[in-house]
C-alpha cells in the first residue's frame, strides 16, 4: 500500500463483488448483518499507485471499522483489517 491514500468513495467503481466476503465477516461477528443486508460502505480509499482499494465497513462498535483490502490488478480480496480509531488515533 502506497500512501497517501485518496478518498475515492464517490467515483469508485467496484472491481469485484465484496459481499460474499462480507458475509464471512458477518459470520465471524466482525460486521453487523445490517451492513450485508443494505450493502453499507463507509468509504473507499485508493493508494497512490491505484493498486489497492481499502473499503471501510461499519461495525457495531463506535470508532471501529473493518477494512477490506482489495487488490485492483488481480481483482481479489487480499484480506481485512480491524481499525480501532481510539487505539490508533486517540479518538473518543
Amino acid at each position: 500500500m502506497n500512501p497517501p491514500m485518496v478518498n475515492v468513495t464517490e467515483q469508485a467503481i467496484p472491481v469485484i463483488d465484496i459481499w460474499p466476503y462480507v458475509s464471512l465477516l458477518v459470520d465471524l461477528k466482525l460486521v453487523p448483518e445490517i451492513v450485508l443486508d443494505n450493502c453499507l460502505v463507509e468509504a473507499v480509499y485508493r493508494d497512490r499507485t491505484s493498486s489497492y482499494d481499502h473499503v471501510l465497513l461499519p461495525t457495531s462498535h463506535k470508532n471501529m471499522v473493518v477494512i477490506l483490502i482489495i487488490d485492483i490488478r488481480n481483482k481479489c480480496v487480499k484480506g481485512y483489517y480491524i481499525l480501532d480509531l481510539v487505539k490508533e488515533y486517540g479518538l473518543d
